[in-house]
């Protein structure tokens, strides 16, 4: 049985619109992106309705494209979907938005500023920024541009550039004569080759 449901949070009345099979609606939580960060950040107050439910997937597809374009669900600030409902597995932007809907998308898009441009951490954000870096043994200013980075000059282990100079050396499987080179020669062959196991 495929369920379609509308999901409403309670404390800020956002919506979202998706499908669920062979499980309860009202246990599952959805799966789109930008509201499961939504109940993230203000709790996991929802209200779930089914508005359709078939086993039909003719049906649920009929249903579900429809009540997509009509309600205009990526668009509209009322919900949180990021693409059109298709009740099979959530549709494209290329197959489903229509060259009008993706005006509207222009017209709401246009002129609001993006997360890179005029976007900042905030002061607390930063701060556990600061300690995770100390915690990971960076030095204070890592950051910024010109700085020499900690680590640069100093030579790798000689036992790690000896390990890694002999994974790229061409090895034969004295087992079963494969010829390779790489960690899957290490992991298929030599101790581990299947001819070893053939013949116990």
């Amino acid at each position: 049985m495929i369920q379609l449901y509308v999901k409403t949070h309670n404390k800020t009345g956002l919506k979202y619109f998706g499908k669920v099979t062979n499980k309860s609606a009202l246990k599952y939580s959805g799966s789109g992106k930008y509201w499961l960060k939504h109940i993230k950040k203000h709790g996991n107050d929802v209200t779930t309705q089914v508005i359709f439910e078939s086993d039909d997937i003719s049906e649920v597809e009929k249903f579900a494209l429809s009540f997509s374009l009509s309600n205009d669900i990526v668009t509209s600030d009322e919900w949180a979907n990021l693409k059109y409902e298709n009740g099979r597995d959530g549709g494209t932007q290329k197959e489903w938005i229509t060259k009008q809907t993706k005006e509207k998308m222009s017209a709401n898009r246009r002129g609001k500023p993006g997360r890179p441009r005029g976007w900042k951490h905030t002061e607390e954000a930063k701060h556990k920024m600061s300690i995770r870096a100390t915690e990971r043994g960076a030095p204070a200013a890592a950051w910024k541009p010109g700085h020499i980075p900690h680590n640069k000059g100093i030579s790798a282990d000689p036992n790690r550039i000896k390990k890694m100079i002999e994974g790229r050396q061409t090895k034969t499987c004295p087992h079963c004569g494969k010829v390779g080179k790489g960690s899957g020669m290490t992991r298929f062959h030599f101790d581990n080759c299947k001819e070893i196991t053939n013949d116990r």
